[in-house]
């Protein structure tokens, strides 16, 4: 129902346009080798998903085509990594229709789309007095690395939670002790302050 309404609204704004539909990530790389495309909606449920590693190989078939994430996952957390990576912009999938609209018009015209409320959380972890410690990556326990780094790879509690064998509530209780060592004000801050301490 989802694939068949965005079809229809793609339709509606891009008169005119042809809208592929794949039913597999290796489906979309496939079209990419034999036809043009303008504008990708990756939905990060795909069977066949690579996580952030998607973006990569989409480029490398087609280098300017523009990519709107749309995915039902923890904007806040997954947003900045899929933009580093180089998508053109990240859409939850509970966005309004007007929402979706605004972010397929911004993405297509080769500007960056995230959220207002995101972009109010980026402003402030960019705009924080706090300087970055690599002291406090370093403090982390070598599990707690292992939970960021599922986070950073985008990993649901639930999905941490199932991969590492912990309870949920565990994984709750090691995500709130990173962001206290890591000293980060929110989940944006904390993406922030870890890429610039793997770099």
């Amino acid at each position: 129902m989802m694939q068949i309404s965005l079809q229809l609204l793609l339709k509606e704004i891009f008169e005119g346009c042809n809208v592929h539909m794949t039913a597999s990530f290796q489906d979309s790389l496939a079209r990419l080798d034999e036809t043009n495309i303008d504008l990708i909606v990756l939905d990060l449920g795909i069977p066949g998903s690579a996580g952030v590693d998607m973006i990569k190989q989409l480029r490398e078939r087609q280098p300017e085509v523009r990519i709107l994430v749309f995915s039902a996952r923890d904007e806040s957390m997954n947003a900045p990594i899929y933009l580093r990576a180089g998508a053109n912009g990240f859409l939850h999938k509970m966005s309004s229709q007007d929402e979706i609209r605004t972010a397929l018009k911004t993405v297509i015209n080769d500007k960056k789309y995230v959220s207002s409320q995101l972009q109010a959380q980026m402003l402030e972890a960019l705009t924080s007095n706090k300087a970055i410690d690599a002291n406090s990556y370093d403090g982390l326990s070598p599990r707690e690395k292992e939970v960021l780094h599922k986070m950073l790879d985008g990993d649901t509690i639930k999905e941490i939670s199932e991969s590492l064998r912990m309870k949920q509530s565990t994984v709750s209780t090691y995500k709130e002790r990173i962001m206290q060592k890591m000293e980060a004000t929110n989940i944006v801050d904390l993406v922030r302050k870890t890429l610039w301490y793997i770099d």
